[in-house]
């Protein structure tokens, strides 16, 4: 609804700042998250934290999908 706020159409080419934050999640495996949250007020402990309450609130969209059904609608069988 509002391009003007994520592109500039008339520009090509502009800055776009991230930063790569890469925690553990056990001993031999990590996990790597791109975010354009500031170090300063996010640090990686803060990132993995937020990332961890994103996952539980996925699982539970998935379990209201598949207890009502509508994962038909989301995936529907051929």
């Amino acid at each position: 609804m509002y391009p003007a706020l994520f592109c500039n159409f008339f520009q090509k080419f502009y800055t776009l700042n991230f930063r790569v934050v890469r925690f553990a999640i056990t001993e031999d495996s990590y996990e790597c998250i791109i975010t354009n949250l500031p170090k300063k007020e996010f640090p990686a402990d803060e990132i993995k934290k937020i990332y961890a309450m994103r996952w539980g609130i996925e699982i539970c969209n998935w379990v209201k999908l598949y207890d009502s059904d509508l994962y038909m609608l989301v995936f529907p069988m051929e």
